[in-house]
């Protein structure tokens, strides 16, 4: 297959995430990457269940997103 072929095939494979009203569980979701990705899928409509062993900035992280997040105390190592 040629190069201009294989960039054609790509771009016609359209993939839509949705998110609106959708829950999704956030692992290490209390700091860095995983508060990123919360505040995100909160933006976008999404509801999150925020997952951390760091209950403080979980429950902080929760509070600033209102009503579409709740945070749970966990340790997935």
């Amino acid at each position: 297959m040629l190069r201009s072929e294989r960039s054609n095939c790509r771009s016609s494979r359209k993939f839509q995430v949705r998110i609106k009203d959708h829950v999704f569980l956030i692992t290490g979701a209390a700091s860095g990457l995983g508060a990123a990705v919360a505040r995100l899928l909160v933006d976008e409509g999404g509801l999150a269940v925020l997952a951390d062993v760091n209950r403080d900035a979980g429950q902080a992280l929760a509070g600033e997103l209102g009503d579409h997040a709740r945070f749970a105390a966990t340790d997935v190592t």
